[in-house]
């Protein structure tokens, strides 16, 4: 696949999205958006893939948008700049819905954009050299790239209102003590503790938790009986799976599960 601004390569079950212009720090463009949401619909169809790392090349995951980005958009009139922001952040969205699970390897800065794209992720894994920032009330403008669905969620809506407003930089530890990130590692172990998470969410039955992901990416704007009604819905169509009837096999022998059906198992009522 041709990419200009990252590269994509997948072994043993996972995806490496590597953002790749280390002279700009991975700023977001555009163009960087179009190459995201291109390699996420490859993923996407890749049924050998069960997990996909994300990480930055040089010393920053993403700084966020690109000054020159942001400078033709501030002369584009408001219906034209809002068009342009709506095609390039649709890429959000396919990222948080995507059904593998997702892991941000955060070796140095996360800043604006670049954070929100860590939140979309199920697991962010920093380096203690990593930082993050939600600037933009530095800048005059409010948060973007989704960060104001995400960071609520996930810090809750006091602490995340902090962030927001004071456009504080805070480091790894910090980040890991509000509950944004999931582990904070050594800089030269940051690829042994993404590769040791990635590979054991590779390992797991595929569509079960593309499922479960599905479902609670969603729930938040469930209500009850419509959560139940996809947890049903699921579990029907997971009953029928390989991977499920190698795990209560093995169950019964008294053995590791061999998973490997993640294409789904046909009906054979």
């Amino acid at each position: 696949m041709d990419l200009e601004t990252m590269n994509y390569e997948k072994a043993n079950g996972i995806g490496v999205i590597t953002f790749n212009r280390p002279d700009r720090m991975n700023a977001v463009t555009p163009q960087f958006c179009a190459d995201l949401m291109a390699a996420l619909d490859l993923v996407a169809r890749e049924d050998d893939v069960g997990c996909l790392i994300l990480t930055g090349a040089g010393r920053a995951f993403s700084a966020g948008g690109d000054m020159d980005t942001i400078a033709e958009l501030q002369d584009m009139a408001p219906p034209a700049s809002r068009k342009r922001l709506m095609r390039s952040t649709a890429v959000m969205a396919k990222l948080y819905t995507l059904e593998k699970i997702t892991i941000a390897k955060v070796n140095g800065a996360a800043v604006g954009g670049g954070a929100a794209l860590t939140l979309a992720c199920d697991f962010i894994v920093a380096s203690e050299s990593a930082r993050f920032g939600f600037v933009f009330s530095n800048l005059g403008i409010v948060p973007d790239m989704g960060s104001m669905y995400f960071l609520p969620r996930i810090v809750g809506l006091p602490l995340a209102k902090r962030l927001f407003y004071e456009g504080n930089i805070f480091s790894a530890r910090e980040a890991l003590e509000m509950g944004l990130v999931s582990d904070v590692v050594a800089p030269e172990k940051l690829d042994a503790a993404a590769d040791d998470l990635a590979g054991r969410m590779a390992a797991k039955p595929r569509a079960s938790l593309g499922m479960m992901k599905s479902i609670l990416q969603r729930g938040m704007e469930m209500d009850l009986e419509s959560l139940l009604l996809r947890e049903a819905e699921a579990q029907s169509l997971l009953w029928k799976t390989p991977d499920h009837k190698e795990a209560i096999q093995a169950f019964v022998e008294k053995r590791t599960p061999k998973f490997g059906g993640n294409k789904g198992g046909k009906d054979e009522t």
